[in-house]
């Protein structure tokens, strides 16, 4: 489900992102949303909500 929702937002991302030069580009966002992934599995929490909220934390 999450990864549903992470491909339709993918494409918009790396619009908004592709001109940036701050190092935020979209590898960064992926990073971000394992790690809140990793720490949800062991803290709990809504997976899907955690998951694009930390896709989306720019």
């Amino acid at each position: 489900m999450l990864e549903d929702y992470i491909k339709q937002l993918k494409p918009l991302v790396l619009k908004i992102f592709s001109q940036d030069s701050s190092g935020h580009d979209i590898s960064h966002l992926e990073r971000t949303m394992n790690i809140a992934l990793l720490l949800q599995k062991y803290e709990g929490g809504d997976r899907i909500v955690i998951g694009i909220s930390a896709f989306l934390h720019e």
